[in-house]
């Protein structure tokens, strides 16, 4: 499959009511501080991802992801949200919006 084809595969997806796709960030194992952390405590406290695919019906984020265009949204999310789906190699989270607590424009 190629990379085309499996982008368009995936906005495929029709996410209902509430929903978003989120592309999680890997956890860091180390922290600032240079502390190794084991593999329970690297997902505490918020995480971070990129919002891929905002549901039709999702009024919560709508206007965010319309104001920005095509910029990547990162976003800070509850650490056990959403529900994981493979797809194409590829993790992502399916989270209710009210999940997410914080987005921010990257260019």
């Amino acid at each position: 499959m190629t990379t085309a084809q499996a982008k368009r595969r995936l906005f495929d997806l029709n996410l209902i009511g509430e929903r978003v796709l989120v592309r999680p960030a890997e956890a860091s194992d180390v922290t600032d501080g240079g502390i190794h952390l084991p593999e329970p405590l690297r997902n505490e406290g918020p995480r971070t991802g990129l919002l891929v695919i905002i549901a039709e019906d999702c009024e919560t984020l709508r206007g965010y992801k319309d104001h920005y265009g095509a910029a990547d949204l990162r976003v800070w999310f509850e650490p056990y949200a959403g529900h994981k789906i493979e797809m194409d190699g590829q993790e992502y989270l399916v989270m209710k919006a009210d999940d997410i607590i914080m987005l921010m424009a990257e260019e």
